[in-house]
């Protein structure tokens, strides 16, 4: 019975929570402080979906009209704006039969996960000039090994592999097209400086390689805006008022064919729109088939202004416009969507809500703002009112409200902010954010529990007890691969989810709650700044941020809470006895955990290999070992005595940084299942060997 003792103690050592890390990287010499910081953010939104316009793409005889000569003169101002960094984001246009989501990265950064066709990521900060290296890869294909009960993960080549130079204050865009026979990234250079009020700015490309040569024309303001008009063109920017823009594509050869019919896009005040003209869905049935997909993005601020949002969570009033100071800022926003980031001024202004026939639905006021908000993003919720506080007897009765949200979490060259906003109209119960770290490259847990094995267990509650109209104080995580969620803090009812979004190090990110557009239906928003903070180009190499992302990556990722599993596979072990008056010797088991360590150990740095050692496993049981959650690398045979001793040699395409060994005994189904892990960090081979200095 003592040895069955010892053997369920030793089972029940396995364990697929992120304290295990933390356990590991204390011995390899590592202080684990769990950040407990009641500090605020993240959002977009991890690729937002962008609404397109789809034109009728039958050719339609069209009377002869004589265009201007002359591109629409642009009216920019040459307004106060501060020197900031560029910035750089990727959208998925590309429409063929074999067309698939992508996952974008940046210099080896994840940025999205599964991006679709008609989505965008947000505008990622680059400081500095600086040419980044941006992969957009095909997800991964995943597959069951039951022998070793692991999953193996392929992946895919990548589909574009391009480098991008970024200068500072520039706005760059790379899309994911196809105009012939390969992909392509296009790249894009948008102007996003300040704008007069009552104007919007537009940008045009051409990506339908299935199109011919083709003049682009406004024909309600009898314009030509492109003149022999090809595929991998754009035309703009064009600074023009508020109001629609109809744009018509006729043939270059015989002006009188047009080719596509106009297109409205109604533009709004601030916002800069990239407009893109791809291959429509029935491409294949119609020759000239083509679609138009509308991005949208702000402007930037001068230093009068300050930035706001706004979001419509108001289901019962349906799409609203707004109007500030008399300009129109959004038209028929639905339920659930948000506007980009807007300038408004500094000093107080006029608020206007309108409904669908145009009746104003709330009027207020915004600001004036302190010195604390005049920088900070802000965001302004529009929520249905309770019905019994409607005065229905008044003329224009209010049935909305303003609900204004200031985004002020703490600076974190590492760390990413999380904050929960409830916004979901008519809810009387309280909601939880929950949050699990999973792989970039595999949907697991820290330390490669498979996907078919998963369970609750890998979920941390870390925001509890947000009622409607409050937002929670900001939290902090290791930047990560994070699947979120929002439950009833009383049932643990799921109302909504986000899957597999990229939190960077230094981001801010803002979860809104909020009304979808079906009945009942509830929506998650991901509220980011633009543009999001990011490393990209500032001090990746410097040893204070490498050992800044060493102990946020490896302490701070440790869950406030995590779930229990109802029905445990073994006894646990307890380590601390309660005092007891019975003497020495007891039959009480002394039982060790399994432990492993690496050498050099952090903060020093390792290059091309590491001895490993590990001590308190079952004896002649075989061993796998594998990197970073990957597939195994290596495997063998525990020693007699429990031990494991080795040299590991690192991949060739390892990448500098801080990284985790996992070491796991008996790991086939049914077995002990002894998992330990130990962080080590690979040198930069840019950078010459120094001596370390010990902490």
């Amino acid at each position: 019975m003592m040895n069955n003792a010892v053997a369920d103690a030793l089972t029940g050592t396995a364990s697929s929570s992120v304290a295990l890390t933390e356990t590991a990287l204390a011995d390899a010499g590592i202080t684990l402080t769990p950040t407990a910081s009641p500090t605020i953010t993240p959002t977009p939104l991890p690729p937002t979906a962008t609404t397109y316009v789809s034109p009728t793409s039958t050719p339609t005889p069209l009377p002869t009209f004589t265009p201007s000569p002359t591109l629409f003169p642009t009216n920019t101002p040459s307004s106060d704006v501060e020197q900031v960094d560029g910035q750089i984001r990727v959208v998925h246009a590309w429409r063929t039969n074999n067309s698939v989501p992508v996952d974008v990265f940046i210099d080896d950064m994840p940025i999205a996960f599964g991006l679709n066709l008609g989505e965008s990521t947000p505008f990622i900060a680059v400081s500095g000039a600086r040419t980044v290296r941006v992969m957009l890869v095909p997800p991964a294909t995943r597959q069951n090994d039951p022998i070793n009960n692991t999953e193996l993960v392929n992946m895919q080549a990548p589909l574009i592999d391009q480098l991008v130079e970024v200068t500072p204050g520039s706005s760059i865009t790379l899309a994911l097209i196809h105009t012939g026979e390969d992909l392509e990234g296009m790249v894009i250079e948008e102007d996003i400086s300040s704008l007069e009020t009552g104007q919007a700015r537009f940008t045009i490309a051409h990506a339908n390689g299935n199109l011919i040569r083709v003049d682009a024309l406004e024909p309600g303001r009898d314009m030509t805006l492109a003149r022999n008009f090809a595929p991998g063109d754009t035309i703009g920017p064009f600074d023009m008022p508020v109001g629609s823009l109809n744009i018509e594509l006729v043939d270059t050869e015989s002006p009188e064919q047009v080719v596509v019919p106009a297109v409205n896009v109604e533009l709004t005040s601030h916002t800069n729109y990239l407009l893109l003209f791809i291959p429509s869905v029935n491409y294949q049935l119609q020759t000239f088939a083509t679609e138009l997909l509308v991005f949208e993005s702000g402007t930037r601020m001068s230093r009068t202004d300050t930035p706001i949002q706004f979001i419509n969570a108001a289901p019962r009033a349906g799409a609203i416009s707004i109007l500030y100071n008399n300009v129109r800022f959004a038209l028929n926003l639905p339920v659930g969507e948000s506007t980009v980031a807007l300038p408004i001024s500094r000093q107080s202004g006029s608020l206007v809500v309108l409904d669908t026939q145009d009746r104003d639905i709330l009027v207020t006021s915004l600001g004036p703002w302190n010195e604390n908000e005049v920088r900070a993003d802000k965001y302004v919720v529009i929520s249905d009112l309770p019905e019994e506080q409607i005065d229905l007897q008044a003329a224009r009765p209010t049935t909305v409200e303003a609900l204004l949200y200031v985004k002020d979490a703490p600076s974190s060259p590492v760390l990413s902010n999380i904050r929960l906003i409830h916004a979901l109209t008519g809810a009387t119960q309280t909601l939880d954010l929950e949050i699990r770290a999973t792989n970039p490259r595999q949907i697991d847990n820290p330390i490669g529990v498979p996907q078919v094995a998963e369970t609750d267990l890998s979920w941390s509650r870390i925001i509890r007890n947000v009622s409607f109209g409050e937002a929670s104080n900001y939290v902090t995580r290791a930047a990560n691969i994070f699947d979120l969620r929002v439950v009833l803090s009383s049932s643990g009812g799921v109302q909504a989810t986000l899957q597999r979004q990229a939190m960077l190090p230094g981001g801010v990110y803002d979860l809104l709650v909020v009304p979808g557009t079906g009945v009942g239906a509830t929506r998650l928003l991901m509220m980011e700044p633009s543009p999001q903070i990011s490393i990209l180009g500032s001090r990746q190499g410097d040893p204070e941020i490498v050992q800044a992302i060493v102990n946020a990556t490896l302490t701070a990722a440790a869950p406030d809470e995590t779930a229990t599993v109802s029905a445990p596979r073994s006894p646990t072990p307890t380590i601390s006895p309660v005092p007891t008056n019975t003497p020495r010797p007891t039959n009480t088991p002394r039982v060790k955990l399994p432990s492993v360590q690496v050498d050099p150990a952090p903060p020093a740095t390792v290059r091309e290999s590491f001895i490993l050692f590990g001590e308190n496993f079952a004896p002649d049981s075989r061993y796998t070992i594998n990197l970073d959650s990957e597939p195994t690398m290596l495997s063998g045979q525990v020693n007699t005595r429990g031990e494991i001793a080795l040299t590991v040699q690192l991949p060739s395409n390892i990448s500098p940084g801080p990284h985790v060994v996992r070491v796991c005994v008996d790991c086939r189904s049914g077995g002990a299942q002894q998992e330990a892990v130990a962080a080590f960090i690979v040198a930069d081979p840019q950078i010459a060997p120094s001596s370390t200095p010990q902490p």
